[in-house]
């Protein structure tokens, strides 16, 4: 299954695709046209929604079809889930600095109902961001005074690993961490000539690129991966589609090539 969002003129809205069929996904607390899925484990279905100007992130049931509001005791400006696993989802919050160094990770445990702030010690305060969890690991990005970087944070040992691509330039941007399965992990980088997705082996610790042929050149965004499936979006002159490509076992991914790329919908957007 993959989730994202659309736009139509009404506004934003979430979806779930189940390989054949899509359903829209509107929370009902939300404003008109503002509801995004941003996560899928199992029959949940984690993401964000705006009303009355604030953002309140969201639990979907399958199941029983019904939403629960998710809200970090510590977002006072917003709560913003971006992944889950099992019983755990990450995320962001936004304190009362927000915009300006106010944006922490967050994990959340369904069978406690307790929150975890997560910070990078590396990163400036308040620009941690947690996006993706598999197991008992969680994956993000924090800026610091040079660029962004991405990160690993080992939950039982609270050990943060930093990521950076080889092939990323700080000043264009630098490396964010999207998404994990098992042992790889997706993200994209910036160069001088724009955004790349790339695939991270933690056996190998060795990246691959990952350009859509279908893009703008420098504008492939890989944001998450199940097994060996990773789903994105990309960008030409017609605006922003969805991509999902099987990529192959991690000791040939350095002779992979982005050859089977299947276009799902012209849903993504970089938020």
């Amino acid at each position: 299954m993959v989730v994202g969002q659309y736009t139509d003129i009404n506004g934003d809205h979430g979806f779930l695709f189940n390989g054949s069929t899509y359903t829209p996904l509107d929370d009902p607390s939300a404003t008109a046209g503002h509801t995004y899925a941003q996560g899928v484990s199992g029959s949940t279905i984690v993401g964000r929604y705006n009303a009355s100007g604030t953002t309140y992130g969201f639990l979907y049931d399958l199941g029983s079809q019904t939403y629960t509001t998710l809200i970090d005791p510590l977002g006072t400006n917003g709560t913003d889930p971006k992944g889950v696993a099992g019983s755990s989802v990450v995320g962001l919050y936004y304190d009362s600095n927000y915009p300006v160094n106010g944006t922490h990770g967050f994990l959340y445990d369904l069978g406690s109902q307790s929150y975890t702030t997560l910070d990078d010690p590396l990163a400036i305060a308040g620009q941690t961001f947690a996006r993706g969890v598999s197991g008992n690991t969680i994956v993000g990005s924090y800026s610091d005074a040079n660029g962004s970087h991405g990160f690993l944070y080992n939950v039982n040992t609270q050990a943060y690993t930093t990521l950076n691509d080889p092939s990323a330039i700080l000043t264009d941007g630098g490396t964010t961490a999207f998404g994990l399965s098992g042992s790889t992990v997706v993200g994209y980088y910036d160069d001088a000539n724009g955004t790349h997705g790339f695939l991270y082996d933690l056996g190998s610790q060795s990246y691959t690129t990952l350009d859509d042929p279908s893009a703008t050149a420098g504008h492939t965004y890989a944001e998450a991966i199940s097994g060996n499936t990773v789903v994105g979006y990309y960008d030409d002159a017609n605006g922003a589609h969805g991509f999902e490509v099987t990529v192959p076992e991690p000791a040939l991914l350095g002779i992979f090539c982005f050859g089977t790329v299947v276009v799902l919908a012209r849903s993504r957007r970089k938020h």
